[in-house]
């Protein structure tokens, strides 16, 4: 897929979370479909890699990655100031806090990214794989209105810090 068609176009919006939380977006965005691979990390760094190696050890548990999932899979292990240059060479920034939530939750103030339980449709750890896997292999977990694969499950994913404590409106 071109680098266009791997993006979603994620209108902004309000909407709460449980009548506790209200999560506001005041900008339309346009966001990556799946998380950044090792391939595409190696693409953007070379080798001034600045991912250290035991990130590219087995996760947990012994359970190594299959060699053909070696550039498909989620990188991991940068800190927060690699993540935002990363973001930057590509013209991108990461999103706000806020920002993913409302990419997770959308204007439907969905429980779950996929619009239900998550069982079987996101690499969380029910599953037991204990490994990353490649991205956009859980097609049904995908988010309904903007397609967007793995918010929930997969690695964890750097967003820009909160705002101060109480003003998430």
């Amino acid at each position: 897929a071109s680098r266009l068609e791997a993006l979603a176009f994620v209108p902004g919006g309000q909407t709460a979370i449980d009548s506790a939380i209200d999560v506001r977006v005041d900008v339309d965005l346009l966001v990556d479909v799946y998380e950044m691979t090792v391939g595409e990390w190696s693409e953007l760094f070379g080798d001034d890699d600045p991912i250290p190696d035991a990130f590219r050890a087995p996760l947990r548990g012994g359970a190594a990655q299959p060699t053909s999932w070696a550039t498909d899979v989620p990188v991991v292990g940068m800190t927060l100031l690699e993540a935002r240059r990363a973001a930057a060479l590509r013209g991108m920034r990461l999103p706000t806090t806020e920002e993913w939530v409302w990419c997770a939750i959308g204007p439907r103030s969905r429980r779950y990214p996929a619009g239900r339980r998550q069982r079987g449709l996101a690499n969380t750890l029910e599953l037991e794989l204990f490994r990353r896997t490649p991205v956009g292999a859980f097609e049904s977990g995908r988010t309904p209105l903007t397609g967007i694969f793995d918010l929930l499950g997969n690695v964890w994913e750097w967003t820009d810090p909160p705002r101060p404590a109480g003003d998430w409106r």
